[in-house]
């Protein structure tokens, strides 16, 4: 299993983001399955749609874009506990910037024994446990 960050997602919809070419060799490989399911935080959908909402202006684009995920993903869907475990994570942090997003993707992988987040987010290598693909 793989966790889909914001950073890789965000990159491979928009052609001209510096790190297309890399985000599109990983959406390739996590979508052929090397990794096993991919598997997306709600949090993480709803950083990407309006990430893509500024930077493209279309409302169109980014909830296409946002279906397609959903179509593509397993949705991982925020409880009151996996909320409580992203909260800790973002307030306990130390030598990282995670955003809460990001927290969620640590709470989620803690939760679920997963090692693998595709992301381009160099705070991801300080994450005992957490392995980057990117």
């Amino acid at each position: 299993m793989i966790l889909l960050d914001t950073s890789v997602l965000a990159a491979f919809a928009n052609s001209g983001d510096a790190n297309h070419a890399a985000a599109s060799k990983v959406v390739g490989e996590v979508f052929s399955g090397r990794y096993g399911p991919a598997l997306l935080p709600e949090a993480i959908l709803s950083e990407v749609v309006t990430v893509l909402l500024v930077r493209t202006n279309s409302i169109q684009r980014a909830s296409e874009y946002g279906e397609k995920l959903l179509a593509s993903c397993s949705m991982v869907y925020s409880d009151y506990s996996l909320t409580q475990a992203a909260l800790e994570v973002f307030k306990r942090q130390k030598n990282t910037k995670l955003s809460y997003a990001d927290s969620m993707l640590v709470a989620v992988a803690r939760k679920l024994f997963i090692r693998k987040i595709a992301t381009f987010d160099k705070d991801f290598l300080k994450v005992e446990g957490i392995e980057v693909v990117c």
